[in-house]
């Protein structure tokens, strides 16, 4: 056995490697560079998102959030400040820190619930409910260039 292997520390770290790496093993693509029109619709996209919401609010985790206030709003429905974490999927610190961002924007108001005072209630303004429609309706023309998807 050679020395490196010996050493507990570098097994580890060799072992936390293969576990991230193990997965991807094999995934060579047949077609180099075959899904380059897709990753340049995602990249655009991403920048037609920056320029509308601003560096700071075109993050993934803040459009996920963007995304799920606008589903309720256009549903008549709203989300509380917790639903907001666990509807992204994200720690409701995180969540929480993501809202406050948006108030300090005006991209959303809190309003607390007359019936439970533990509960505020999360909603999009009308700024907001406008900037995710603008990137919603250039993404839109972005995306049709796959309209059976990518």
């Amino acid at each position: 056995m050679d020395k490196l292997a010996k050493n507990p520390r570098t097994r580890a770290t060799a072992t936390r490697v293969s576990l991230v790496t193990e997965p991807f093993r094999g995934l060579n693509s047949a077609e180099p560079g075959k899904y380059v029109a897709a990753a340049e619709v995602v990249i655009r996209a991403r920048a037609e998102r920056r320029q509308i919401l601003g560096p700071d609010l075109a993050t993934e985790s803040a459009w996920d959030i963007l995304l799920a206030l606008y589903c309720e709003w256009a549903q008549g429905k709203r989300l509380s400040a917790t639903d907001v974490g666990h509807v992204t999927g994200m720690p409701s610190t995180s969540a929480l820190r993501w809202l406050g961002i948006f108030v300090a924007k005006g991209v959303i108001v809190r309003e607390d619930d007359p019936n439970d005072k533990r509960r505020t209630w999360i909603n999009l303004t009308p700024q907001g409910v406008a900037a995710v429609e603008r990137c919603l309706e250039r993404l839109s023309v972005i995306y049709k260039r796959f309209p059976r998807g990518f």
